[in-house]
Formats: structure tokens, C-alpha cells, sequence
């Protein structure tokens, strides 16, 4: 390990992120994605410097053989990668395959990816919904909004949402697709995990029917 650390090391300083053609970074891929030791590929994927024509490759790498080369590659994107860097696509790709890795330090990375990502957005997690793809896996964001309440207060959530504390109801001119949906999953999981406080997130009968209503009278 220190030997390949060392002779990694030596070539990092080559680097050239900004020529799309750098040999050395163009090594470090072909390394990744062919070399038959795990820990030489590991290596390579901490060591690439970070451009658009390593970004895919370290992203692939989410989904290699070996775990310890899987929780680098998402180590790597905590670090070095902006979320907005990273197509929808590719966000969707690594929340599937680490949220649902076998291997529990694998998936502990994606979770740290994940709060990078809500940190990102300032909390807003409506925000971060609005950077997935929402209406077209709607099973993968509910897990991630899941992973997302198991870490912040159901305050927070609720403020995500704008929601009134005194009906919880999401006012109207700012109900859409990614606040309908966290919304839902935040009534569904408190009532599953927190019936305690169930009761903060849901609203009564009556006065949903009153926002139903409501609703109804601005679509038509």
C-alpha cells in the first residue's frame, strides 16, 4: 500500500486536470477500470484529479466489485464533486447502487454523500429533491428522504416545507410536485417510526378537506 501511495503520489503532481488528454489522468482511468487489484484500483480512484473526463469514470467505480474501491469512489464524490456538477442521471445511478450496497460502509458513504448534498442546498430539502428525479423513481427518493429524516429535526423538515404549524398544511402557492411528495413522505414516516409526533405532521380531516377544496377551486 505505502509503495503504490508513493509512486501515485509522484504522479499526481503531473496532473493536468484542465487538458482533457493528460496522460497521466488518462492512466489512473484505464487503471481503474482494468487493473485486477483492488487496491491498485482503489488507489487510482482517490489519486485521479477530478475533470469532466474522470467524473464518469469515478461514478462507475460506485458500482465495482470490490467494496473498499466502491466506498472510495463515493468518498471521492463527498470531497472533490459538487452535486451540480453531476448529471440527474448520474445522481439517480449512485443513490441506487449505494443505498442498497451490502456492504454497510459502502452504503454509510452514500448516506455521508447524501448530507453533503442537503448541506449543499442549505437544509432546503425540497431543494434537494428538485436536483433528483422525483416523478420518475419515486421509490429511490422516498428512500432517500427516509435517510434524510432519520438525521435532521422533524422541525426542520416541516420548515423545509413552509408548512403552518398551526394547520400543518403546505400553503397552496407553494405546493408542487417536490413538496407534495416530501410531504407524503414525511406523514408516512413519522407514522411508521414516530407515532409520537405523528401528530405534527399530519393535519386534521376537516381542515385538509377545507384545503382540498381549496385546491380544487384554483384547478378548475
Amino acid at each position: 500500500n505505502s509503495g503504490i501511495n508513493a509512486e501515485y503520489g509522484t504522479l499526481n503532481r503531473l496532473q493536468d486536470p484542465s487538458d482533457p488528454e493528460c496522460p497521466v489522468i488518462l492512466g489512473y482511468l484505464c487503471i481503474m477500470k482494468s487493473d485486477g487489484v483492488a487496491e491498485v484500483r482503489r488507489a487510482a480512484v482517490k489519486a485521479v484529479a477530478v475533470n469532466a473526463k474522470s467524473l464518469h469514470p469515478i461514478i462507475e467505480r460506485s458500482r465495482d466489485t470490490n467494496a473498499s474501491v466502491r466506498r472510495a469512489a463515493f468518498e471521492v464524490l463527498i470531497t472533490k464533486i459538487s452535486i451540480r456538477a453531476m448529471k440527474i442521471s448520474q445522481r439517480m445511478k449512485l443513490l441506487q447502487s449505494g443505498l442498497h450496497d451490502r456492504n454497510p460502509a459502502v452504503k454509510e458513504a452514500c448516506i455521508s454523500l447524501i448530507k453533503k448534498w442537503v448541506s449543499y442546498y442549505d437544509n432546503d430539502l425540497v431543494k434537494l429533491l428538485k436536483a433528483l428525479d422525483v416523478e420518475g423513481k419515486v421509490e429511490l427518493c422516498e428512500e432517500v428522504v427516509n435517510e434524510i429524516i432519520k438525521h435532521v429535526h422533524i422541525e426542520n423538515a416541516l420548515e423545509s416545507l413552509s408548512c403552518r404549524l398551526e394547520d400543518k398544511l403546505v400553503p397552496i402557492d407553494q405546493l408542487n410536485c417536490e413538496t407534495a411528495f416530501f410531504w407524503r413522505c414525511l406523514v408516512a414516516y413519522t407514522s411508521t417510526h414516530h407515532p409520537d409526533i405523528y401528530d405534527t405532521t399530519m393535519p386534521t380531516l376537516t381542515e385538509f378537506s377545507k384545503y382540498l377544496k381549496r385546491l380544487r377551486s384554483i384547478c378548475e
